[in-house]
């Protein structure tokens, strides 16, 4: 729900329904059945669309998301992993940023950007139709901690070339104090 998941009640059954792009829709595809999801979890080849159906366990969350049927953040659902797993899925690469999208209310994207900045420590910044993460290495470096080698694969594309060299000293840095003593494995 953070990023551009739509909940929808049709005919009393409730569904998320978002739009992915080429290689994050077959991310999630992949996702969805390693965690074994594939029973809910649907794709809509003429719309584009991913839909989740919500199980009846999952229902009490919409009025954590909605307001009088509009979509507003709610900080009691944004985890490290689900801000992750929002960025991994929404986001687009720009020349010097990562633009996370997101169909929240324009006036509540500053709260999600302050909810975003104060779970993963980095600058994040409200933008038109989303938040703009700029520090992306630290990001990577952030979401090494929460993600799995799977999912960081998928963060590995949105590193530019330059962005992969600094994490490769950074890495190699680490390494160094670890054999010289000067940090505990």
């Amino acid at each position: 729900m953070i990023g551009r998941g739509e909940w929808l009640i049709k005919e009393g059954k409730h569904y998320i329904e978002f739009p992915l792009a080429p290689v994050q829709r077959e991310f999630f595809k992949k996702y969805i059945y390693i965690n074994g999801l594939t029973s809910c979890v649907t794709y809509i080849k003429n719309k584009n669309l991913m839909r989740i159906t919500v199980t009846e366990d999952l229902k009490n969350l919409y009025p954590l998301w909605y307001k009088d049927h509009m979509k507003v953040p709610n900080i009691q659902c944004m985890d490290p992993y689900a801000i992750l797993l929002a960025v991994l899925l929404f986001s687009e690469r720009r020349h010097h940023s990562l633009d996370v999208k997101a169909n929240i209310e324009r006036k509540y994207l500053p709260n999600i950007a302050y909810y975003m900045e104060h779970h993963m420590d980095i600058p994040v910044e409200p933008h038109v139709s989303s938040v703009r993460i700029y520090d992306i290495t630290t990001l990577f470096l952030f979401a090494t901690k929460h993600l799995s080698i799977y999912e960081l694969n998928l963060f590995l594309s949105y590193l530019e070339k330059s962005e992969r060299e600094n994490l490769v000293f950074h890495f190699q840095s680490y390494k160094e104090k670890i054999q010289s003593g000067g940090v505990k494995k």
